[in-house]
């Protein structure tokens, strides 16, 4: 993992949940996956400080544990979970989203997920007030925003339970117990998905576990809701607006029909598809043939969006997450070649990106010493490489966004703790002149860092 996202990582966890839990973090970023006996002496925190900030970062999906049996002992590790981490600063995208699907009570909903982790139905119930509150609850269940979170994946508080007897165990069966964990966490991919229930109380107990609920995309840190939107607009970039609203309705439907994953989502019928086109979108009269047509465009399109999976009822199609998401990829390194050498410099990518190996025009024969005057060099571009060093440059250029805006909020920090005194939060006046500009100005920078934060 680049330095550059370990550093980002730490500002998220800094801004989001203070110096404390950031400081248990970065053990985890510098020593790996870690006991908690390893965790409390890189830290020199309080156990219980180190136990709460465990909790609090697997309670939001910024870590993850594994557990490991040792006669009766148990072993449980700690690592980072980098993409729950900078999944946090997406959130207001996320609440946007359920904004325009679900209204008002859709983004309360995300907002207050966002803030407290994993939570029990009734908890929303009883914060969030409003007429349609089940209603949309449903929705974002059904268009996989929220998650259920099964028996086995209960509290993390759990975990924390069982460090007495971990920090106990003899050295020697520490080793073997950690040689085994690694071959585990090596070999077990959703590693921390999942662990077994304690009770730790009623309202933990593990016949309500399966009601407890979580935000999908923040679980998971696979994708993100707001590529359904980027994928649109690629439809209607690549082929016209039609198949943008197409691809929109596959996507929508598909979400409420099962789980996605990397390669292609569930398929759906073209009836179905139908169902859920806006009319008021669509240029054209919307028939089963008109739409047979678009779906079979798309599929032949350069940027294959859907694949066919059954003939059966005019055809089943799927859309087609693999090659959607390497074109992406593709045009967001061009864009970033282009945008750092120029148009030269991205002709000369694309030459070497799909010729392969290119060497300099010289008739000039190599010779045994391999001098460069008399060497042929040989070219190429890894697509790999170039992705690692984009997000480098973008990880960097978010950090360097978030600590400008740390630096100005530490300008102002005694004004803001005036601030939140009750005669001032009544009367503002009460402040100078020069105190409330400089708030005027402190809150025009923060909107404007946090707008360009999103951007990236």
């Amino acid at each position: 993992m680049s330095g550059k996202l370990q550093a980002l990582a730490r500002q998220v966890v800094r801004e989001h949940f203070g110096d404390i839990v950031e400081t248990v973090f970065a053990a985890l970023v510098r020593k790996g996956r870690q006991l908690f006996s390893g965790i409390l002496a890189a830290t020199r925190l309080q156990p219980k400080q180190v136990r709460e900030c465990l909790f609090i970062l697997v309670q939001h999906g910024a870590a993850r544990h594994i557990e490991t049996t040792e006669g009766h002992r148990q072993m449980v590790y700690y690592s980072v979970d980098y993409s729950g981490v900078l999944l946090r600063d997406r959130v207001p995208l996320f609440a946007r989203l359920a904004l325009e699907r679900f209204g008002q009570t859709g983004a309360e909903i995300v907002l207050h997920m966002s803030t407290h982790g994993r939570v029990f139905p009734k908890h929303i119930f009883s914060a969030i007030e409003a007429s349609d509150l089940l209603d949309v609850w449903r929705g974002l269940v059904e268009h996989n925003l929220v998650e259920k979170v099964t028996d086995d994946e209960g509290s993390a508080a759990a975990a924390s339970a069982d460090v007495p007897e971990i920090t106990a165990a003899p050295a020697k069966g520490r080793r073997g117990a950690a040689a085994r964990a690694n071959a585990e966490f090596a070999s077990n991919g959703s590693a921390g998905s999942k662990r077994k229930l304690a009770s730790t109380g009623d309202e933990h107990s593990s016949s309500k576990a399966s009601r407890m609920s979580r935000l999908a995309s923040m679980a998971l840190g696979e994708t993100s809701p707001e590529d359904d939107v980027c994928i649109s607009e690629l439809a209607w970039r690549r082929i016209n607006e039609n198949a943008g609203e197409v691809m929109r309705a596959l996507l929508e439907l598909t979400e409420s029909m099962g789980p996605m994953s990397k390669i292609g989502s569930t398929s759906a019928s073209v009836p179905a598809i139908s169902s859920k086109l806006r009319e008021d979108k669509i240029t054209e009269t919307v028939t089963s043939s008109w739409l047979s047509g678009m779906l079979q465009l798309m599929e032949q399109n350069e940027v294959p969006f859907v694949t066919r999976a059954d003939e059966r009822g005019g055809g089943l199609y799927a859309v087609n997450f693999e090659k959607i998401t390497a074109y992406l990829k593709q045009e967001l390194i061009e864009n970033h070649v282009r945008e750092k050498f120029g148009i030269i410099g991205l002709r000369i990518w694309r030459l070497l990106l799909y010729k392969g190996m290119l060497g300099e025009k010289e008739d000039v024969p190599k010779t045994l010493d391999h001098a460069p005057s008399r060497t042929f060099f040989l070219f190429s571009v890894s697509v790999p490489r170039c992705a690692s060093a984009l997000q480098d440059a973008v990880c960097e250029a978010a950090l360097r966004l978030k600590l400008r805006a740390a630096h100005h909020t530490a300008a102002v920090a005694g004004i803001l703790d005036k601030l939140q005194r009750s005669d001032v939060q009544e009367n503002r006046d009460l402040l100078p002149d020069g105190e409330r500009r400089a708030v005027d100005a402190y809150l025009e920078a923060r909107d404007r860092l946090r707008v360009s934060e999103l951007r990236i």
